[in-house]
């Protein structure tokens, strides 16, 4: 809805709308027109972005001015942020540059407080920005885009702030019970898993004795905070969307399970087993670490032991509804960890699996993500990684 009300008052987020429609059309059908209609429609776009020149040194005079210059702004976040989205599910993965440009127009909006802050469109980017830089933190090799203290508080959404909080659940990003819809886990855990992005960098950083028992006190403490919010039973919260009826084949057992639960649990474990590999360096054969991967994995079982069912009719949903099929984008993260640290050859074939069904549904990055675990399975170095964001 926000994206179709604004893209007629500027015409260069009406053409990255077009320009994202045409991929995906031509995902689906492999027509070249589409291709050709992306390749214009992109390029619309970017020569039309002369409103950043504006922008860019721009200092209100009085509250009328920012007013007006917010209207902009907005469409100018909106463009640059579906430009990043458009680049990083496709298999082009360029989009580093356009995250920074949203990172440095959301600095001079909730930090030099030159535009009004307050706008719930400017909160909803930066709601989107965050589910780009978290990810990219967690997954990139080169990490997220910020980089500084004083820019981790302020253009992160981490849940403190109610009044961002209030606009987002009116706009129905956030349900009423806390599941955050883009970031794919209830909102109890955010500052946990922006809080591990903070210590694995210092981790990074920092020999200073002092720096390492900080570290330790306070991974110690995020473990508490997950497991504390493992378990948040949402089963009677959620739109039907985000329910699958699930047979067991064995046992012909009925059961109704929660999406947000699945993906809300599945983010902690694979936080878990962050914590344990990137900080305590214990190693993937760990039998604590091998029995987070089989939870991630296991909670999929909802689509069928060949994770196919949704495409053949085999036994597994009982509503063969292919949207809920979409719920597994919310769990790229999860799958690459537990990708990367499997080692029984039937999770392997699951992970397999998973990510090529993810590619199916138009995950540009799986393809690169599953070459990365593959290349991890076989002990491979590869000194050309691609920039990949899980997205």
């Amino acid at each position: 809805d926000i994206l179709l009300q604004h893209c007629f008052r500027k015409n260069y987020l009406f053409y990255a709308i077009l320009a994202t429609g045409a991929r995906f059309s031509f995902n689906k059908r492999l027509l070249e027109d589409d291709q050709k209609n992306y390749s214009i429609f992109m390029k619309k776009t970017l020569q039309m972005l002369d409103d950043l020149v504006y922008v860019k040194d721009f200092i209100p005079s009085d509250e009328s001015s920012k007013a007006e210059m917010t209207k902009t702004v907005e469409n100018l976040l909106l463009t640059i942020l579906i430009l990043t989205s458009d680049n990083a599910s496709s298999m082009k993965q360029s989009w580093r540059g356009h995250l920074k440009g949203a990172k440095d127009l959301l600095h001079k909006i909730f930090i030099l407080k030159r535009f009004n802050h307050n706008s719930k469109i400017l909160i909803f980017c930066k709601l989107w920005f965050t589910s780009f830089e978290v990810l990219a933190c967690l997954t990139a090799p080169r990490g997220g885009t910020i980089s500084s203290d004083l820019e981790r508080k302020h253009l992160i959404f981490d849940g403190s702030n109610m009044d961002e909080l209030k606009v987002l659940q009116n706009l129905k990003l956030i349900t009423r019970e806390g599941f955050n819809l883009l970031l794919g886990y209830h909102d109890s855990i955010l500052s946990s898993v922006v809080g591990l992005i903070d210590i694995m960098k210092l981790s990074n950083e920092s020999s200073d004795i002092q720096d390492i028992e900080h570290i330790t006190n306070s991974t110690l403490h995020l473990i508490s905070e997950f497991k504390t919010n493992q378990h948040l039973s949402m089963l009677n919260h959620i739109p039907p969307s985000a329910i699958s009826t699930y047979r067991n084949s064995s046992t012909g057992d009925v059961r109704t399970i929660s999406w947000y639960d699945i993906c809300h649990e599945s983010h902690v474990d694979a936080s878990l087993i962050t914590i344990m590999i990137r900080l305590f360096s214990a190693p993937k054969t760990n039998h604590i670490i091998q029995g987070l991967v089989k939870k991630i994995l296991s909670r999929l079982q909802v689509l069928g032991g060949d994770y196919q069912c949704l495409h053949t009719g085999d036994d597994g949903l009982l509503t063969h509804d292919n949207r809920k099929l979409f719920n597994l984008m919310l769990l790229q993260w999860p799958l690459l960890v537990a990708g990367l640290n499997s080692t029984d050859p039937q999770d392997k074939v699951n992970v397999e699996n998973l990510f090529r069904l993810l590619q199916e549904l138009g995950s540009g990055s799986s393809i690169f993500v599953l070459d990365k675990i593959k290349r991890c399975w076989n002990n491979e170095m590869n000194h050309n990684e691609v920039d990949i964001v899980t997205y």
